[in-house]
């Protein structure tokens, strides 16, 4: 087996992994009252909490791991040389390939995530609070893939496999007759090593029924840091150095304004004709609007050079501060970055440059109508993006695409649905 433990054997739990019991989880809160009039509250907590993954990893291990299962898939070659395609006459250096492995690291810390908070609520008026807040939390031994069969760095056969990419003139090499376990080809355990924080100041106003008006508003301004964003089998760029990765997260957005409302329309409410009140009385408008700063992305390297035999993902070199000219065909200044020396790793940071972000507008307008003591039905008119403002997406960010730069996308235009609701 080369190295591949089995359940239960040569000091192997039964369960592939170790147990742990030591998952002591305080929690902690208060609420005080500063002023004695009950309308100005302190409040705070934190708080210590454990998680456990789905359980794809043991699944994958069952269904995709030799010998358990694995396919073998040549088509469209000859019988006599399953090597050679009969639709294009080339013959593979190799028919079949080292299978890949799916498995996990015996220590399998339990993912824990720590919590906290302290801010301050004001009551305004007698239907209007405004809080202000500390948000934040740091999580520990979460899940990340690191390939272990990848090439050594110091072997000198990495050029060689490297090939053209990196200026190699004889035939490409093999990776997987270089590799540390022969026979496999990519073995990446699942390790319960990486970690991420977060920090936030949450400021918020809410108020009801004040003049047929129900308003939310919100803003969050936050960093979030991590090694990986992905959950299940999601393997690190580097992995002989995790930590390579670490840098702000791709989902963070570093500011976030959210203002929701919920009005109803007064005219006709009231109206003395039953007609006019049923059909143009009650209406009730509310809506979403949302402004955000973009999100943050990494900046390839192109091509393999690194000559590891896959398992691993470059980034581009920095070679000077990036500006954000924000042009449809130069998004950032791509002049910052270059394609990096062969057999070496970039410079650039994870997620280094931030895309466009969002300014949209979702409306509705609804009604109920009553036609039975038992029955009504709601009507509503519905608009999503809905005064069609264009939401670019992140541009293209490969140093070596001919579009580099460029942002080729927008998310939805506006939309707008039309539904009814039976309610009985």
């Amino acid at each position: 087996m080369n190295g591949v433990g089995i359940a239960g054997r040569n000091g192997i739990p039964s369960g592939l992994v170790d147990s742990h019991w030591n998952t002591f989880a305080p929690r902690v809160g208060f609420a005080y009252d500063l002023t004695g009039h009950q309308k100005t509250v302190l409040r705070g907590g934190a708080g210590m909490f454990y998680e456990r993954l789905a359980g794809n990893e043991m699944y994958n291990i069952g269904q995709n791991n030799v010998p358990f299962a694995f396919q073998s898939a040549p088509t469209n070659v000859y019988l006599d040389n399953p090597a050679t395609s009969y639709t294009t006459g080339q013959t593979a250096t190799a028919p079949y390939f080292p299978a890949n492995i799916t498995t996990v690291d015996q220590t399998y810390k339990i993912p824990t995530a720590v919590q906290w908070s302290l801010g301050i609520q004001q009551q305004l008026r007698e239907n209007a609070v405004l809080t202000v807040a500390y948000v934040g939390n740091s999580n520990y031994h979460q899940s990340e893939g690191i390939n272990i069969n990848t090439l050594p760095q110091n072997d000198p056969h990495r050029q060689g496999v490297c090939g053209s990419n990196c200026g190699y003139t004889g035939a490409a090499l093999d990776a997987n007759l270089y590799r540390p376990y022969q026979g496999w080809g990519s073995i990446a355990p699942m390790v319960m090593g990486a970690n991420s924080n977060y920090n936030s100041l949450q400021v918020s106003m809410r108020t009801t029924a004040w003049k047929n008006l129900t308003f939310n508003t919100s803003y969050t301004w936050s960093h979030a840091f991590d090694i990986i964003d992905g959950e299940i089998f999601s393997n690190v760029s580097n992995p002989f150095n995790a930590r390579w990765d670490y840098a702000s997260s791709g989902f963070d957005r570093r500011q976030i304004w959210v203002t929701s409302f919920m009005y109803q329309v007064p005219f006709f409410r009231h109206s003395p004709g039953r007609a006019t009140k049923a059909l143009f009385g009650g209406w009730e408008l509310s809506g979403i609007y949302t402004l955000e700063s973009g999100t943050p992305f990494s900046i390839g390297g192109g091509p393999d050079t690194l000559g590891y035999g896959g398992g691993t993902s470059n980034r581009a070199d920095i070679v000077a501060p990036i500006s954000y000219p924000k042009t449809r065909f130069q998004w950032f200044s791509t002049s910052s970055f270059q394609q990096p020396v062969p057999l070496q790793w970039g410079t650039s940071a994870r997620n280094a440059a931030v895309g466009p972000g969002r300014n949209t507008w979702n409306m509705a307008m609804f009604k109920e109508f009553q036609f039975h003591e038992k029955a009504r039905f709601e009507f509503r008119a519905e608009t999503f993006n809905t005064f069609n403002h264009t939401q670019f997406t992140n541009p293209s960010s490969g140093v070596t695409n001919s579009d580099f730069g460029q942002i080729n996308n927008t998310f939805n235009p506006r939309t707008l649905q039309l539904g009814m609701k039976l309610v009985f």
